[in-house]
């Protein structure tokens, strides 16, 4: 990007100004921002937090975020760094594309940055800051359910209805409703049979379809296997259309 532009007498030829544009919501951000301290703190694809404790303990506290990325064939990865104060990023790769080493991810360019971060600091002392990322105000703090991510409730599973309960964990939503009660199809795509097998892990066992009683008069009948039909039409149209 052009900054500005001046000419060889000192008169102002261009210069940009900033039309900054909200792209996400403080909440989505936010978010967003707690969801990446885990991938550091987590130190499964990274072990940058275990590197940089190693080197500068005191600067391993600081509230560190950040996301890893590896395209295919393992010829680049990428670490991106923030906290509060200040974002940092370091590519890792060969300049004809040849991919890298097993771990060069993992180790090698964790370790590298955890020592440009250490430099940083040692150069510029209190530079990243010792403030910590927190959620806005926006934020919907629901009680979900580990099985579903939605809140419990009651299930309609082959006309049976089923009280669905069970451990919860707290989910972080970016609407004022919050999560949603959970429904038969609470996970996004899916086939009939994923969703049959899904409910018997959450469940143990699932009742059986049961066939309508010879009794039930012929329209009552139609009636009914057209509901279910038509929902499992919507259902597998709506997988088809994405």
């Amino acid at each position: 990007m052009i900054a500005k532009i001046e000419s060889t007498d000192g008169r102002l030829v261009y210069e940009h100004k900033d039309e900054p544009v909200q792209v996400y919501s403080k909440a989505t951000a936010t978010i967003m921002q707690s969801l990446l301290r885990d991938v550091i703190s987590s130190r499964i694809t990274s072990s940058f937090q275990t590197d940089l404790a190693t080197i500068n303990p005191s600067l391993a506290s600081a509230d560190w975020i950040g996301k890893t990325g590896t395209t295919n064939e393992d010829e680049n990865m990428w670490l991106m760094l923030s906290t509060p104060r200040l974002t940092l990023g370091g590519w890792l790769g060969h300049d004809d594309n040849r991919p890298l080493a097993k771990g060069a991810g993992h180790y090698r360019n964790a370790n590298y940055m955890a020592h440009l971060v250490n430099a940083i600091q040692q150069a510029e002392p209190g530079i990243w800051g010792n403030k910590r990322f927190n959620l806005d105000s926006s934020v919907t703090k629901s009680q979900v359910l580990k099985s579903t991510g939605e809140k419990p409730g009651k299930v309609s599973i082959n006309g049976t209805e089923v009280n669905v309960s069970g451990s919860t964990v707290t989910s972080y939503w970016a609407t004022k409703e919050g999560a949603p009660v959970t429904t038969y199809r609470f996970a996004i795509g899916g086939s009939d049979a994923d969703y049959q097998n899904a409910w018997k892990n959450i469940l143990g066992s699932i009742p059986a379809v049961t066939p309508p009683s010879s009794s039930s008069s012929s329209s009552s009948g139609s009636s009914s296997s057209s509901g279910n039909t038509q929902s499992g039409s919507s259902g597998r149209s709506r997988l088809f259309n994405r």
